[in-house]
Formats: C-alpha cells, structure tokens, sequence
C-alpha cells in the first residue's frame, strides 16, 4: 500500500511547502498530495515537481468544475512533464455552497458533470496531431479539431475521481483510473458499500482515501487536534447521511451547533471519542503506524492529512514533521520485505 501526506496551505508560504515536501521527497515518503482551498492546487503540485525528484505527487483534490477539460488536462500534462511522470490528477466536485457562493457557479446532477469532466479531460489529454478528438455529453461537447499539441503524451496521467456516496463511487469505476475517497469512510462504509460497488473494476483501478491523521508526542494533544478538524467535516450538512449511517448523527448535529456558536473549541467535546477512532487515526509514533495498518489494509493508497482546523501553526508543523517521519518509516520497512 502507498502511503502518503496531503500538504495544508493555509498560513504556509509558498517557500514553507516546498521545504516541507523536500523533506517528504528526501525522506522516502512514497506520496505527497495537495488540495485546492486557498492557493491553486495545480500550481503547488507543479512547484513540488520541480522542487523534488522521486516522490509520486498527486492533488486531493483538484476542482473539476471550475476549469474547461482542456485546461485541466493541458495543465496535467504539464505538471506530469515537470515531475518526469510522477503526476496523478485528483478531480472532485466541491460541495454546493462553496460553488455556488465561492465560484458562483451552478451544482446541478453533480455525479454526472463529474463523470463527464473526467472522460473529457481524459479525452482532451490523448489528442494531438493526427489524433482526431471530439466529446459529447449532456455538459460538455468539445471538438478539437486543429487542436496541435506535439507530440501526443505517451503516458496519459492517471485520474481519480473524488467520491463519498455509491453514486460517485460508481462514476468512478465507470470513467476514472481510481477514485479518491473521503475523509468520513469508515471501515464499515468501505467493506459494505465500496467494495461492492467496485467489485468488478479492473486490477489497475486505484482504491485510494484521504485519512486525518495525527501524530505527536503527547497523544492527548493528538486526539484533540484529530476532533476538531473531524468535527469541521461532520457539520457540513453534505455528509449527515453518512454519519449518521455510522451511528454518529448525534455528533453531527453537536458539530454543526458547535461551528454555528463561533467557538470551534466546541468541537473537540461535539466529537465523541467514538466518532474519532471510527474515522481518524492517532497517537504516538509506534500506536500510529499500528492502527495505519488495521484501518487501511482495503486500499491501495492512503493519504494522511494532518488535524489542521484551529490547530496552532508550530503545532501543525509538529504534526506534518511527525507524518513524513513515520510515513517514511511505513514505506521504508515495506520496500524491505
């Protein structure tokens, strides 16, 4: 299984990333990924590739719908470029407000634009001279004649489709080369309803999650950073359903109360201990790569995201420093087996 970080860019500095993915790179971590909030996730992937010379990079995730499939995919291939074949393009939808107030775009049938923006953008990757190219479907209908692009990719950079209910799921295994799962997968989601649904994908298919993890010393101090960054997902009415499928609709409701008040320490009493262990993984070094290893043995990839709402900033870098070492650790005694 790959193990991977997801970089937070939140108060980091361009310059703070790329010493941090360094470090990652150096250390042998097997994967470092980024998402897409406050800073371009195309960007910071590609100024990882240029900064780094053997990690695979990844973005977890990139907004699908805010650019063309053209754009996605020229910007894929270059990145892909840069890193010397390292690049695998994570794709998601976002959640409806954040579309429609932050892009001010439209969030209708979202599994569907989603399924059709990766087969386009697979589409568009593949084109060149010689290669006619051309996509219809119900939100995009693209045709690239005289489209000039040389020479045609000889690699097409993998794309894993973000996911969180068996509708996405099964626009993944329909279009994409993976899917990219969330935070809120429990184990029991994904022995009773993911792998189902991808029963019958083909062996190159990737099974990959985004896991909050933390790491310290103090491993109160972990769970409580852990609870507050689970907390700010769990009260995202998006993802009631599949908390309280878990068990944790209660915590859900105490979440939401909690953000609504302002005071976000709030959700470190809102998530229960049980909602913690069912989604996130913490503790020490050693307690951690113990429980990376019951939590994740159904993937292929696990990507660890540090607790980083309303964690402190030295705080957050203890955590990341603690991930990379213990990641590169896991990823280190596996390549010696």
């Amino acid at each position: 299984m790959d193990t991977g970080i997801e970089l937070v860019a939140n108060d980091e500095s361009l310059a703070d990333l790329i010493r941090i993915a360094r470090r990652a790179d150096e250390a042998g971590v097997d994967s470092i990924w980024v998402g897409e909030y406050f800073r371009s996730g195309p960007v910071v992937a590609a100024a990882i590739a240029q900064a780094t010379t053997q990690i695979r990079i990844g973005t977890a995730i990139a907004l699908g719908l805010v650019r063309s499939p053209l754009i996605t995919a020229i910007t894929a291939l270059d990145i892909d470029e840069l890193s010397g074949g390292r690049f695998t393009l994570g794709l998601g939808s976002q959640v409806k407000r954040a579309m429609n107030n932050w892009h001010g775009l439209e969030f209708d049938h979202p599994a569907t634009r989603m399924r059709e923006c990766v087969e386009a953008v697979q589409v568009c990757m593949a084109a060149g001279p010689g290669v006619e190219s051309s996509y219809a479907g119900t939100y995009y209908d693209i045709d690239l004649a005289g489209y000039l692009r040389a020479p045609v990719p000889e690699r097409q950079v993998p794309v894993l489709l973000a996911a969180v209910r068996p509708t996405m799921i099964k626009m993944a295994a329909r279009s994409a080369d993976g899917v990219l799962g969330h935070i809120l997968w429990s184990q029991r989601y994904l022995e009773n309803v993911v792998t189902p649904i991808l029963a019958d994908v083909g062996a190159d298919f990737e099974r990959a999650q985004t896991v909050v993890g933390a790491v310290h010393a103090d491993a109160g101090q972990a769970r409580i950073d852990a609870k507050r960054t689970l907390g700010f997902y769990a009260a995202t009415r998006t993802y009631r359903t599949i908390l309280e499928e878990d068990g944790f609709g209660d915590d859900a409701d105490r979440c939401a109360n909690a953000l609504a008040s302002g005071d976000i320490s709030q959700l470190e009493s809102a998530v229960s201990d049980a909602m913690l262990d069912t989604y996130a993984i913490t503790g020490n070094p050693e307690e951690f790569k113990a429980r990376l290893a019951q939590r994740t043995g159904s993937l292929d990839t696990a990507i660890v995201i540090p607790p980083y709402f309303g964690t402190p900033a030295n705080r957050l870098l203890e955590h990341q420093e603690g991930l990379i070492d213990v990641l590169a650790s896991v990823a280190g005694a596996r390549r010696d087996d």
